[in-house]
């Protein structure tokens, strides 16, 4: 469970930030110390990102990444 959390994260943080720069990473961690206060679109958009389990090619390489790195 902890695993597929940390993958499902960092999936929404590669594709929001990195990928579709609809945020910037200054934005998110803003966000996250004030615990989404405000920002309930933007809470909303990471919710919606992939996830883990639905066979989605995106998720599935990153979490193999993931694995992989971390064994």
């Amino acid at each position: 469970v902890g695993q597929i959390t940390c993958v499902n994260s960092l999936v929404a943080i590669k594709k929001l930030v990195f990928d579709e720069k609809k945020v910037t990473m200054a934005e998110l961690v803003e966000a996250l110390k004030n615990n989404w206060e405000g920002k309930e679109e933007l809470r909303q958009m990471f919710l919606q990102a992939p996830k883990f389990g639905n066979d989605d090619a995106y998720v599935d390489q990153i979490a193999r990444d993931f694995v992989q790195r971390s064994t």
